[in-house]
């Protein structure tokens, strides 16, 4: 079953980069990429795995909560490991690691599309 509409696809990530790579790459050497990018709308492709199991997570979380709000005690699961972050309220926690590649290196390592034989 094709995820996010992409054929051949296992992961978040790759069907990401696929989506992506659709969506940037150009057609012809003199269109300008730049144009391409002023005119992208993220909301287009889907989040990271990293991102993703956040909001899985959080959406877990909120509906355990939903689930016992007759209760006196209705959280009982425990926020930081559910996407959360406990400070003076409830924050959601984004992501592990950087919100950004190190370099353009590691963009390129990551986000090769998968290749079948």
């Amino acid at each position: 079953m094709p995820m996010y509409s992409v054929k051949k696809c296992n992961t978040v990530d790759t069907a990401r980069s696929n989506i992506s790579h659709k969506i940037f790459s150009t057609r012809k050497d003199s269109e300008k990429l730049v144009k391409k990018i002023r005119g992208f709308d993220s909301c287009t492709i889907p989040p990271c795995f990293k991102l993703l199991k956040q909001k899985i997570l959080r959406t877990i979380f909120v509906i355990a909560m939903m689930k016992n709000a007759a209760e006196k005690q209705c959280i009982t699961l425990d926020p930081p490991k559910c996407g959360w972050e406990m400070k003076d309220i409830l924050e959601p926690f984004w992501f592990e690691d950087d919100a950004t590649p190190l370099s353009v290196d590691d963009i390129l390592k990551n986000n090769r599309p998968e290749t079948r034989n």
